[in-house]
């Protein structure tokens, strides 16, 4: 989760990363140390992400639209995630 964060935080103007909290070693979801929770902004607008552990069957799959002011921007974009 904090890679993909990071990447996008990278592409996207007006977005910066937050916060990370970690798990605790007494957590059952995953190694002591990894990402749970994350607060970031992506294009001015503030998220919230997870990282569940071996524990959570469920796929949280999530689609954000950013808006671009022109062509070339929205091109930029679609280039770095391909």
């Amino acid at each position: 989760m904090e890679a993909a964060i990071a990447f996008y935080t990278s592409l996207i103007p007006g977005s910066s990363i937050g916060w990370v909290s970690n798990i605790l070693d007494s957590d059952p979801n995953g190694p002591a140390g990894s990402v749970k929770f994350a607060g970031f902004t992506l294009g001015d607008r503030a998220y919230m992400g997870f990282e569940a552990g071996p524990f959570d069957c469920f796929d949280h799959n999530s689609q954000i639209t950013v808006e671009c002011e022109a062509q070339a921007e929205a091109d930029r974009l679609r280039d770095a995630l391909t």
